[in-house]
């Protein structure tokens, strides 16, 4: 059954799919770094990682997820590949082709932890909260959390899903998502430093 979501994806998107590489042109050059504080010289820790909408739209088209565009976008920080980004984006999956909670949402909850579980004195209770904090957020800001809620489609129902609806709903409404969960976890940093 997830096979046929993917394929919906890929159908919906297939005129303008290209297959290339991330290409995260307008981030500093995370190839080269280790993470944060590897290198006096070039210290990411209070580096801000918000991406425009048109910038995550153009990622959607090249074919990635909600869930690997938030782990790419913060994989500089986190000092990992490009392949361990998306390793660990793809344990996660993409929310809107499982139906579950939004890809975008997990992902950001999953680097929030990731990025204070390294870098923080936090306590696992305090870490536990502001990942709940920012979930809420989330839903307050989206009015939902859920792929069904958010895209207003029951993605389960791929016999009766309107491709162009879905086609403009990827377009429109996910890059959104992608955005408002980056701009969260960038709240919540500001908060830290």
């Amino acid at each position: 059954m997830i096979d046929n979501y993917y394929r919906i994806y890929y159908i919906v998107l297939e005129d303008v799919m290209q297959y290339r590489s991330f290409g995260f042109d307008f981030l500093p050059d995370w190839k080269d770094n280790k993470g944060i504080g590897s290198d006096p010289w070039f210290d990411l820790k209070g580096a801000k990682f918000v991406l425009t909408q048109e910038e995550i739209l153009a990622l959607f088209l090249k074919g990635f997820n909600c869930t690997q565009i938030v782990f790419m976008t913060y994989a500089p920080l986190l000092g990992l590949s490009e392949e361990k980004a998306l390793e660990m984006a793809d344990e996660i999956g993409s929310g809107t082709f499982r139906g579950g909670v939004c890809g975008a949402l997990e992902a950001a909850m999953q680097v929030l932890r990731l990025l204070y579980e390294e870098e923080s004195d936090f306590s696992e209770t305090e870490i536990a909260n502001r990942i709940n904090k920012l979930r809420s957020r989330f839903i307050n800001a989206n009015q939902g959390e859920n792929c069904k809620d958010l895209l207003g489609m029951d993605l389960s129902q791929i016999e009766t899903l309107d491709l162009n609806l879905l086609q403009e709903r990827l377009t429109t409404r996910c890059p959104a998502y992608v955005f408002s969960a980056i701009s969260l976890i960038e709240e919540d940093r500001a908060t830290n430093t």
